[in-house]
């Protein structure tokens, strides 16, 4: 295809009118007519028209069927996941634990109706698992609320064994056993209190905060403030637009 073929399916992609199905067409052909070239340039064999034409139609039906998927439906921004602040006169809880080469950070932030940090905390916990790492933040969490008298809650971590483990959907696993135990004795000091799991996407504060935990030997704290690698998470939530699943920051 020389210069004025690329411009010309350049086009064809920039217009809202033209269909997918004539530019899979196009493109199929083109790359017949380049392969036949080829063979009439290296191997002195001579195509004809109709040969170019079925050789386009035998390939892409080849490959739709080879590769048929359903049709994905458009994602509506109704389905869009996104975090979003609790009532009046209560805070939310957002925690995460993460493992890297076997050694384990947790990270919690708890924030107010209007979205803003209140208290956010992580620290390295050393040689654990993900499950140890996420349910130790949980706790780290919920003493931290109590500390400061906040004490109606909405808690949301993106473990949903953990999850259940605390609404006693499953058993908790023995590793932590304990942790689910005095997890359940804080939640008792709660005059209101609300666990649920969310996705990822709607988690990625504490997941940036649980991330520092692994850059410094020592427990970090910030009050009414957050740093500034975790901006960019803090303000997705604010903004309050959402994300697609399987986004990442």
């Amino acid at each position: 295809m020389n210069f004025s073929g690329v411009l010309l399916v350049l086009h064809l992609f920039d217009n809202p009118n033209v269909e997918i199905s004539t530019i899979e067409h196009i493109l199929l052909l083109s790359w017949s007519i380049w392969n036949n070239r080829n063979r009439s340039v290296f191997r002195q064999l001579v195509p004809s028209p109709s040969q170019t034409c079925y050789g386009a139609a035998n390939f892409g039906t080849s490959y739709w069927l080879a590769n048929r998927l359903v049709p994905k439906q458009k994602i509506s921004r109704s389905f869009h996941i996104k975090w979003k602040p609790p009532d009046d006169n209560q805070v939310k809880l957002n925690f995460d634990g993460s493992v890297k080469h076997g050694v384990a950070s947790t990270g919690f932030c708890i924030r107010d109706s209007n979205g803003n940090p209140i208290i956010a905390a992580t620290r390295r916990i050393g040689h654990a698992g993900v499950l140890t790492a996420e349910a130790t933040a949980l706790r780290d969490g919920l003493s931290s609320a109590l500390l400061n008298q906040h004490l109606s809650i909405w808690v949301e971590g993106d473990c949903k064994l953990l999850i259940d483990c605390i609404l006693k959907k499953t058993p908790p696993p023995w590793r932590i056993k304990l942790l689910v135990d005095d997890i359940a004795c804080l939640a008792a000091k709660f005059h209101s209190i609300r666990f649920r799991h969310i996705f990822r996407e709607a988690n990625f504060v504490a997941d940036k905060l649980a991330d520092l935990g692994f850059r410094s030997s020592t427990p970090l704290v910030w009050f009414h403030c957050l740093p500034v690698s975790v901006f960019p998470a803090f303000h997705l939530d604010q903004l309050g637009g959402g994300c697609c699943r399987g986004f990442s920051l």
